[in-house]
């Protein structure tokens, strides 16, 4: 049953992957029309028409690179999550590593270190956990608080 909670989270990062691609287009019909011009208008043959032309492929070559790993690593850290629910751990921890790969987000190291405390490996995820909340500015998700508390009490009992 879809609740709020994941709908607002899900449209957020609707959003969020829309503009990067909006971005992406952007530049990259703003690069193919200024090297049009460059090469069939004399006037703007020149160092600045090239410089422009050329650092506008650049930025649409930077913007698409940093979204195809932003959006593989969400992709990863998706379906790590599902794999985790649906109880494959070890699957779910290499989709959690894949993710990293990708874009080293908070997202991905947390994943990683909820799948190495539940699979008893509680120092290596408890140290990925705290480098997850490091980057989100001393904040941790629901998810990672959850497996942190429960594998900690339980191990303390």
């Amino acid at each position: 049953m879809p609740d709020i909670g994941n709908y607002t989270e899900d449209t957020k990062q609707i959003l969020a992957e829309a503009g990067k691609y909006f971005a992406l287009l952007v530049c990259c019909v703003l690069a193919i029309r200024l090297w049009r011009r460059w090469a069939k208008v004399p006037a703007s043959r020149n160092a600045g028409g090239l410089l422009a032309a050329g650092m506008m492929t650049v930025a649409a070559v930077v913007i698409g690179y940093v979204s195809m790993c932003q959006s593989l690593s969400f992709m990863y850290c998706y379906y790590g999550k599902q794999a985790f629910q649906a109880g494959r751990l070890p699957q779910a921890l290499t989709l959690f590593e894949q993710a990293g790969k990708y874009w080293n987000g908070a997202d991905a190291l947390g994943g990683q270190g909820v799948c190495r405390l539940v699979l008893g490996d509680a120092e290596n995820g408890l140290a990925l956990i705290a480098q997850a909340r490091i980057k989100r500015q001393g904040n941790g998700t629901p998810f990672e608080d959850f497996y942190e508390g429960f594998i900690v009490s339980t191990k303390a009992t």
